[in-house]
């Protein structure tokens, strides 16, 4: 897939206003996916590297761990219903 320049450079020059601490951590994550999906979505780039900014920071939350196997990251009751 090639993008035109005007959105591959929205996408590499992208950072949140107030960049949460793991933006580091989650920038490059963010690129890739939003590169690989603007051409499908009908959504404007700057909502998806938003989107996809809020999603990635918020896995990486202790909370979102994964903890069993799951792979839903959050702790499930092992007693039967």
């Amino acid at each position: 897939m090639i993008l035109d320049p005007a959105t591959s450079a929205k996408i590499t020059g992208y950072r949140p206003q107030k960049a949460p601490p793991e933006w580091d951590h989650v920038c490059g994550h963010v690129q890739m996916l939003v590169a690989a999906s603007a051409e499908r979505s009908p959504y404007r780039v700057e909502r998806l590297l938003t989107a996809t900014t809020r999603l990635a920071v918020w896995c990486t939350a202790p909370a979102c761990r994964i903890t069993r196997k799951c792979g839903c990251g959050t702790r499930r009751s092992t007693r039967s219903s």
